[in-house]
């Protein structure tokens, strides 16, 4: 595994797979209807063993967030692949970035807003290293993440832009 963030992606995509996988078959139904990502398994099979315990175990997961530097140098070459009426629309509803709590796997972690649209926001997912939108809930948090991997570029094409 190369770096602490493609470490933290693999664990939480491993952790989704091991609740879907996991989940027991409806009575009636097809025992293998379980529905999980197989790109994923073949992934896990493909790990050494010692890589696999850690990230069953959560040894050494610690990952370093992204900072607000890095998302700002970031978000410039994004800002740069958008069409220009995309540019206008993020600058028009861009924010100071700030922080807001996110639920991951059963914890609370943080994340930047880098803009507000309506009663949502749009905010960089560090883990998954992708942009996203989302409704704040009653917490003021994001209750849950999308796990996608999107460019500035896609967020905004599913906005109509």
């Amino acid at each position: 595994m190369s770096t602490p963030r493609t470490k933290s992606t693999l664990a939480g995509k491993l952790g989704k797979f091991v609740q879907e996988y996991g989940r027991k078959a409806q009575k009636g139904l097809d025992p293998n209807d379980r529905n999980y990502d197989r790109k994923i398994e073949e992934k896990m099979k493909r790990l050494p063993p010692d890589q696999l315990s850690e990230l069953l175990t959560g040894e050494d997961a610690l990952i370093e967030p992204i900072t607000q530097i890095e998302l700002e140098a970031l978000l410039q070459k994004e800002i740069e692949r958008c069409s220009p009426n995309q540019q206008q629309f993020f600058e028009t509803h861009r924010v100071p970035l700030y922080l807001v709590p996110i639920h991951r796997f059963r914890t609370v972690e943080q994340v930047f807003v880098l803009a507000e649209i309506k009663e949502d926001v749009l905010y960089y997912e560090d883990v998954e290293e992708g942009f996203e939108i989302a409704h704040l809930g009653p917490d003021g948090a994001i209750p849950e993440q999308g796990c996608n991997q999107y460019e500035l570029k896609h967020v905004l094409t599913q906005l109509g832009l």
